[in-house]
């Protein structure tokens, strides 16, 4: 029989209900080891494919822009949080210009004849 007192209870290991076994890869997971698997063959690595659309001219600029945001984030650190303290009764106005980049990517105007107008 049992040795185990009244007061003893005896803890069983629970038993496996199915589902994924331990330490095997859900679908995310093998679709990430697929790509970095089919980068190695192809001999880059991810960042460097991120790299390439970035400096890329040909890809739209929402996806240049969504490149350099992941790129930027493994090689550049976070901004902190700012708490502005200050009584100005005008307020705080920020002015972020992207025109330099809007030159390089995007195509001069049309003119129209020697008077420089636009058509």
């Amino acid at each position: 029989m049992n040795n185990l007192s009244d007061t003893d209870v005896e803890i069983l290991p629970p038993k496996n209900k199915g589902g994924r076994p331990k330490g095997s890869l859900n679908r995310a997971d093998m679709v990430i080891k697929d790509v970095m698997q089919s980068c190695a063959e192809a001999g880059f690595t991810p960042g460097e494919a991120l790299v390439k659309i970035a400096m890329d001219p040909s890809h739209p600029i929402p996806v240049t822009l969504k490149a350099i945001d992941i790129i930027l984030k493994y090689t550049e650190p976070q901004f902190r949080a700012v708490e502005y303290l200050g009584h100005d009764p005008s307020g705080l106005n920020i002015v972020v210009s992207m025109d330099a980049f809007v030159k390089e990517r995007l195509p001069a105007p049309k003119t129209n004849g020697a008077n420089g107008s636009k058509p």
